[in-house]
This record gives C-alpha cells, sequence and structure tokens, in this order.
C-alpha cells in the first residue's frame, strides 16, 4: 500500500500542475495584430515631352581669313602714293588704288614701244608694196622670178619685226599698269612694309592683307561624333559663339568641307566653316559685333534630325534606366533607348510613355511598386538637380 502511495503522489503533482498552466493559458488574451501601412514617398516629377529634335556637336576653333595674301611690287621704282586705308587694321573695297609706283619711266617705254610699232608697221607696208611691184614686173616680162625676186624673205623680217613690236608694246602697257595695285578683294590691312618715296625693288613685299568678305574656322570632330551630323553633301549650318566686349556673341554659318585627313597628333577630323561677312561691312545696320579674325570660337554644328526625341538630364539615368510615376502614383524603373549624350543632357527616343511622369527628387532606394506622392513641380530648370538622386535596387 505505501508502495502504491509513492507512485499516486508524483502523478498528483503533476495533474495539478498541468490544470494550473491550462487555467493561466486561459486567462490570456490573443494579442492584436496591426497593419502599418508605409506612407506614400513625396517627390517632385515632370512629364517627357516628345518632339522633333536636331543633334548638335560641339567644337572650338580660331577665325582665320579665307585669303591671306602677301602683296608685292611687280615694277621697280618710287612710291608717290599710298592709300589712306592702307594702314594696319584699315579696310579696303576690292578695285581700289592701295600703292602707285612712279610711273614716269614706264609712260616713256610706252611710248618708245608704239614707235617702235609704228615703224615696224609701216615698214612691213612698204615691203608688201615692194613685193606687188616685183610680182608686177614678173609678169609684163614674163620671166621667172625667185623668192629674193619677189621679196618673200624681206616680207617675212617685216612680219617678224611687227610682233616683236607688238610684244614689246604689250609689255610696256603692262608694265605701266603694274604701277597701279589695286586691292584684289575686300580686304583687313594686316601689315604694311613700305611707306611714301619708298623705292622698290621688282618682287619686294609691300603688305599682308587678308580677305575681310568671309571668315573660315577650322573645327577638329573627333571620330564617334560625326555619325550625328549629316550627309557630307547636306547642307550643314553652324552657330560659332564668342565674347566681344565681355558680351557673348553669336553668328552664323556653314560647314563648307572636310578636310579628309586625321590629324596625327590629336587624332581628330577637322571640318571647315565659313562665315560670311565676318566684320558686318556689307549689312545695313552695322551696329552687330565684328567677328574679328584671331578669335578663339566656340561651335555648335547643326547635326541629324530627329522625328520623336525627348532631351532629360544624364544624371537621371543610371545603366539606361530612370525612375518614372505611372498613373497610378507608383514608382517604375524603365529602360530608354538613348540616342546620343550631348553634354549635361541625354537625348532618348522611346522608354518612357506619355503617361508617366520623371521623377525628378533624391531617392535614397528606388523600389518597383514604391507608393508615390507627386508633388508641385519646382520652378527650376530640371538639369540643375543634384546628383546621384538614383539608388537603384537590381
Amino acid at each position: 500500500m505505501s508502495g502504491y502511495k509513492k507512485l499516486l503522489y508524483p502523478v498528483c503533482i503533476l495533474l495539478c500542475g498541468l490544470g494550473a498552466m491550462l487555467g493561466f493559458a486561459s486567462l490570456s488574451k490573443e494579442p492584436v495584430r496591426r497593419v502599418v501601412e508605409t506612407p506614400a514617398q513625396p517627390v517632385h516629377v515632370a512629364p517627357v515631352e516628345y518632339t522633333a529634335r536636331q543633334l548638335r556637336v560641339f567644337s572650338q576653333g580660331v577665325v582665320q581669313p579665307k585669303y591671306q595674301t602677301r602683296l608685292t611690287a611687280e615694277v621697280e621704282g618710287k612710291i608717290i602714293y599710298l592709300a589712306g586705308g592702307f594702314v594696319r587694321g584699315g579696310f579696303v573695297k576690292k578695285g581700289e588704288l592701295l600703292v602707285q609706283v612712279d610711273a614716269e619711266d614706264y609712260q616713256a617705254a610706252l611710248t618708245e614701244a608704239e614707235a617702235q610699232l609704228a615703224e615696224a608697221e609701216a615698214a612691213y607696208e612698204l615691203e608688201l608694196a615692194r613685193g606687188r611691184i616685183a610680182r608686177d614686173e614678173r609678169r609684163t616680162h614674163q620671166a621667172i622670178a625667185s623668192r629674193l625676186g619677189l621679196r618673200k624673205p624681206q616680207l617675212a623680217m617685216e612680219t617678224a619685226r611687227v610682233k616683236a613690236a607688238s610684244a614689246a608694246l604689250r609689255r610696256a602697257e603692262s608694265d605701266l599698269a603694274k604701277t597701279n595695285i589695286h586691292a584684289p578683294f575686300d580686304l583687313l590691312v594686316y601689315e604694311r612694309d613700305v611707306s611714301l618715296a619708298t623705292y622698290v625693288q621688282k618682287g619686294q613685299d609691300i603688305g599682308t592683307v587678308f580677305d575681310s568678305s568671309v571668315a573660315e574656322v577650322r573645327l577638329p570632330v573627333a571620330g564617334n561624333q560625326l555619325q550625328y551630323l549629316p550627309a557630307p553633301d547636306a547642307v550643314r549650318e553652324v552657330v560659332i559663339e564668342a565674347l566681344y566686349e565681355g558680351k557673348k556673341q553669336q553668328w552664323s554659318g556653314r560647314i563648307v568641307r572636310e578636310e579628309g585627313v586625321i590629324d596625327q597628333t590629336s587624332r581628330m577630323t577637322y571640318l571647315v566653316a565659313e562665315i560670311p561677312d565676318p566684320y558686318g561691312l556689307q549689312a545695313v545696320d552695322r551696329h552687330g559685333a565684328p567677328l574679328q579674325f584671331g578669335i578663339y570660337v566656340t561651335a555648335v554644328i547643326a547635326g541629324k534630325k530627329l522625328s520623336r526625341a525627348s532631351s532629360i538630364p544624364q544624371h537621371l539615368v543610371i545603366d539606361e534606366r530612370v525612375a518614372v510615376m505611372d498613373e497610378n502614383h507608383k514608382l517604375r524603373l524603365k529602360t530608354v533607348e538613348i540616342a546620343r549624350r550631348e553634354g549635361d543632357d541625354v537625348i532618348i527616343v522611346s522608354g518612357i510613355e506619355d503617361s508617366e511622369h520623371l521623377i525628378l527628387s533624391a531617392l535614397t532606394y528606388a523600389v518597383e511598386g514604391t507608393d508615390l506622392l507627386p508633388l508641385a513641380t519646382p520652378a527650376v530648370d530640371v538639369s540643375q538637380v543634384p546628383d546621384n538622386t538614383l539608388g537603384l535596387v537590381r
């Protein structure tokens, strides 16, 4: 009996403990589960508008005259006249007299040549008459006459004298004309090497002049940028920019040729742009700034035209993806097709739908499906949005 009691006591204790545990469990309440809602993330957004666009290629260079000419004296003599505009920096119209050399000796040489030609022509006419007389006498006496008797050699000699005298006259006229040096084109005087009363020799330098009607700029372009330009036979416009008196000025021109040789140092291809009337001398309104020779300029070359494209800040594009807000105010990561990168912008041709808006705000993490709260677009240029605004979650 005592052994039975020893086994019963532990069982009773276990049953009492289990009953107490069940009793306490029945008194406890099940915890209330609460759903925590993540608030929508406020962001600034902007619509992406696709329009027709024209690509641009940027370059730079130095303005040079199309023609740079060294004027030289073609005859010798003393300079008796210099044009008032024939000074460094002066402008002279095409055809105007620049320099005049004393022509007295050349005028005398011309008169002498004219006299020699008249004498040769008279001798020629006289020899013609003698030849006719000789032929008439031969017919009268019915005799056989030699070439010498018919005076044919004498006539040939007088013909040669006439030709020589004519050539001497033309040379004298040319030398006389060369005493006057005229402007070969509308020009800007870069340098003058003579003064009044200077005795110049044939071939001596008179000065250096620039063609002021057309300016040229050699524009280096990298090989990978040529793909954005129209075909060489198409019209390629260019806008030249430079500072004049502290203000940015612009001039219009066009690409006229490609040099066709890659520079061995820079590995660039050079395009040549022409700008007409760089100094505005032919313009009715001459208040515009002159495009001076030697000035450093930047150039924007008009490239190919895209029928549907949009420009967005380059720092918003990470691995060719951008964060956008769809019509349900959800964040989406879209892959865009990039036509080219242009400065701080990227030109895209597809990837963002018309119903979607580009996110401009900085995002720590860009997770697909995040709820967004669009804010009023700030009145600033979207290109001024800080860099590294996206932390894309891959």
